[in-house]
């Protein structure tokens, strides 16, 4: 049997190779998001071919241009109607809060490590002339639930359970306390204090002292900044079940980074919950009528508990930015770790879930709603 000689070459030339002007605007169109070049890549290829010279072989500035601005419209710009603008309004929201406290977080990467027992008491016995406090005890995380929750082990299920879904209620900084067991009177404190203060001054700490005499106590407190520690002494009369004593307490100063870290978080996560709002709006135009409902359903029912959420987180982060370095205030992402605040974020992270869940998993309509590509591009 005789070979046709022409046989390889029309199957050759079936398949045209991609011009060099071709392939740059398929690299200029990737600034469309990619759903959008599944359904209409290939028609708006087509036109900007189309508008091109015989002899162009690479887009004109005003092409380029004109391109890259359409592709970041259709990334920024919600379909769906006033529904797809609330719900892209709401993620961008909840995402900024998450940067926010994770920008924080992260504000503390590379902080010292907390401050030991060893250097409490060393800083107790410089403040009362060299006499050992009478016990130390603190949180070695640099972030802990308190105490209480310090001596629990792998087989407190229960307890573990009830911490990650509730919360606590004593979410502070690594610390430690040295405390002394003795009875003052508000005069005696007076005179105690002056010395502790002359005898942190003498160490090189910058002290200061807060009067906080009223009905309940007659004690202020001294405190001291120095290498990044906040030192601070304050006492009770009698507590309770507890007695007279003084306490000596050591935490870290707040790092610049928390709230550099909190402000850039906050506009990532704004900018990511926007992009992604667009996206799940946009899906629900392609979804079953059915499956939109459901989705819209889950989601605004999740919009109670996420505003009540914001706004406990912007204030917050208003304290944490308007708190000097020595404040010992809890850290902006405390909401997300204690009672009442943790269940609300649970609620709210779960009904979002649910609701994109629904939203992405497969079972479109076969014509998605988009819009034909020369409305969404414009031609040089």
């Amino acid at each position: 049997m005789t070979e046709n000689p022409d046989a390889t070459t029309e199957t050759e030339t079936e398949t045209e190779t991609p011009s060099e002007l071709e392939r740059r605007f398929r690299r200029l169109l990737r600034a469309y998001p990619y759903w959008y070049r599944r359904h209409r890549g290939e028609e708006l290829l087509g036109t900007l071919l189309d508008a091109c010279g015989e002899d162009q072989d690479r887009p004109s500035r005003r092409q380029r241009r004109d391109i890259l601005r359409s592709g970041l419209a259709c990334r920024l710009r919600v379909r769906g109607g006033k529904a797809g603008v609330v719900l892209a309004v709401f993620l961008a929201l909840m995402a900024a809060v998450a940067g926010s406290w994770i920008g924080a977080r992260l504000g503390w990467v590379g902080a010292p490590d907390p401050p030991s027992a060893a250097e409490a008491t060393a800083v107790a016995a410089e403040a009362f002339d060299g006499r050992k406090p009478d016990e130390v005890h603190g949180d070695d995380a640099p972030f802990a639930h308190g105490m209480e929750y310090a001596t629990l082990t792998k087989s407190d299920f229960g307890q573990w359970t009830e911490l990650a879904v509730f919360g606590g209620d004593s979410y502070r900084r690594a610390h430690q306390v040295a405390s002394y067991e003795k009875s003052l009177s508000g005069e005696e404190w007076a005179a105690m204090t002056a010395r502790v203060t002359a005898n942190l001054e003498a160490a090189g700490w910058r002290v200061t002292y807060e009067d906080r005499t009223d009905g309940d106590t007659d004690f202020g407190t001294v405190t001291a900044v120095r290498d990044g520690q906040v030192v601070t002494v304050d006492g009770a009369d009698d507590w309770p079940d507890v007695g007279p004593w003084i306490e000596v307490t050591v935490v870290h100063t707040v790092p610049a980074g928390q709230s550099a870290g909190l402000v850039v978080g906050a506009g990532l996560g704004l900018l990511a919950g926007w992009l992604f709002g667009v996206r799940i709006a946009w899906q629900w135009t392609v979804v079953t009528p059915r499956r939109r409902t459901l989705a819209m359903g889950l989601l605004f029912t999740s919009m109670p508990f996420g505003f009540g959420i914001l706004l406990i987180a912007v204030a917050a982060s208003g304290l944490s930015l308007q708190a000097a370095p020595t404040d010992i205030v809890q850290p902006p992402w405390y909401p997300l770790m204690n009672l009442p605040f943790r269940p609300l974020c649970l609620i709210t992270a779960v009904l979002v879930l649910a609701a994109v869940l629904v939203a992405m998993l497969p079972g479109r309509r076969a014509d998605p709603r988009v819009g034909p590509a020369r409305q969404d591009a414009a031609i040089g």
